[in-house]
């Protein structure tokens, strides 16, 4: 149990230990730190952990590194900041939003997904609506669900703002960098309505010019 504890220590220390293989890993330390030996499946599942987060993974984990750097990190963080917000691919995403090189496998999974593939498409897209354009909220928009605060929690101000918005519309100061939604025109701008300091996001879909 002693050498166990030690390999789980040192996989530990690795940078290619990462999401579920380090939870794992480090319930089954506290277990055999208590002197708890492990379950025939335990056991089973631990070495093929232990094996994915072994010395030869590391080294293959540092040559990924570089190419990761290189070739991936952009838009990594474009499919991070989306997927960060769902459940299938959230581990591996707050990885990459903390700074870590993510596993390969793992990553390439997420990289291939159909919903970062449109991700990646909608934040290479030009924005159709350009800064200082003055829109009004499509008949879809809604108040409640559709609008994201700048920096502060959503108050009675913003809600204010918001109603403006409604009613008289709202010129765009800016264009977020990262997408959130898959939909098209998931493009997300910043909108100050007029009369008001309050600036607020919504997506580009929920948007129309307003025609004087």
């Amino acid at each position: 149990m002693k050498t166990l504890i030690g390999d789980i220590a040192e996989a530990l220390n690795r940078t290619v230990c990462q999401g579920w293989d380090r939870t794992f890993l480090e319930s089954m330390h506290s277990q055999l730190m208590r002197l708890s030996p492990p379950t025939p499946r335990q056991q089973e599942v631990l070495y093929r952990v232990l094996d994915r987060c072994g010395a030869l993974q590391e080294d293959k984990h540092a040559e990924w590194a570089l190419v990761y750097e290189t070739e991936y990190k952009a838009q990594a963080l474009a499919l991070a900041h989306y997927h960060a917000r769902k459940s299938y691919f959230q581990q591996i995403a707050r990885t990459i939003l903390h700074g870590e090189v993510p596993q390969r496998r793992k990553f390439m999974r997420m990289l291939n997904n159909k919903y970062s593939q449109k991700i990646w498409c909608i934040y290479n897209t030009p924005p159709r609506l350009e800064t200082g354009t003055h829109v009004k909220p499509r008949a879809a928009f809604n108040k409640y669900s559709h609008v994201e605060s700048v920096g502060t929690a959503y108050c009675e101000r913003e809600r204010s703002a918001v109603t403006r918005f409604e009613k008289y519309g709202a010129f765009i100061v800016g264009t977020e960098k990262y997408v959130y939604s898959a939909a098209r025109g998931g493009k997300r701008y910043r909108l100050l309505p007029p009369g008001t300091s309050i600036v607020f996001i919504t997506e580009e879909r929920f948007l129309k010019i307003m025609r004087s």
